[in-house]
């Protein structure tokens, strides 16, 4: 198991895992403890991705938020103003970044 202090853990966050290229690493502390941590991602078992769909195991099909990750309430999107790419986004992701779409961007008075 990869020793890693906490300081470069708190600076880098959960990132380290693809850094150190591990799923396993002891974060030690200032005094000499130490917490084990394990990368899991329960995405990766229970779900298959087909495109940008991901397909549970009872063949539901979902679309990911391209910023976030997330699969509520996701709808895909092409900006109006070309702020960013086309792409799935969450509804969050849409609000805080002020992506919107043609057919709302209209209907809110932004297009003529």
């Amino acid at each position: 198991m990869k020793k890693i202090g906490i300081d470069d853990f708190k600076k880098r966050g959960y990132k380290i895992f693809e850094i150190m290229g591990t799923d396993q690493l002891r974060i030690v502390g200032r005094e000499g403890r130490y917490i084990n941590m394990f990368y899991h991602n329960t995405r990766d078992e229970e779900w298959k991705k087909e495109g940008e769909y991901l397909i549970t195991k009872e063949g539901k099909k979902f679309l990911e938020c391209s910023r976030c990750g997330s699969i509520h309430r996701v709808r895909y999107t092409i900006p109006y103003d070309g702020s960013c790419a086309p792409g799935a986004y969450c509804y969050y992701c849409r609000k805080k970044y002020s992506i919107m779409d043609i057919k709302d961007a209209k209907r809110y008075g932004k297009v003529l």
